[in-house]
């Protein structure tokens, strides 16, 4: 029985999604603060959309999950990264 800790693979993946999630939170936490203060938005409003990008994140997950069998998982997460970094990119 191999041991999923031993692959070198395995932790290099597990990297990138310590990476992804990270970024992701930093982005979030800010995007929050700049909406209230730069762009005069309420608390609420600010929630109310966090929740709305929480809530479709679900729908998000089935698509890039069927993106991700169809080309495989190697170009589906590359091609689900080049797509969120893009939203990134255009947001600001």
């Amino acid at each position: 029985m191999g041991l999923v800790y031993r692959v070198k693979e395995m932790w290099f993946l597990g990297l990138v999604y310590f990476m992804y999630g990270f970024s992701y939170v930093i982005y979030m936490t800010y995007f929050a603060a700049y909406l209230v203060k730069e762009v005069g938005a309420s608390q609420a409003q600010a929630g109310r959309l966090l929740a709305l990008v929480g809530g479709l994140s679900i729908f998000c997950g089935v698509i890039w999950g069927g993106i991700s069998d169809l080309l495989g998982r190697k170009y589906g997460s590359a091609l689900a990264y080049l797509s969120l970094a893009t939203a990134y990119a255009l947001l600001p």
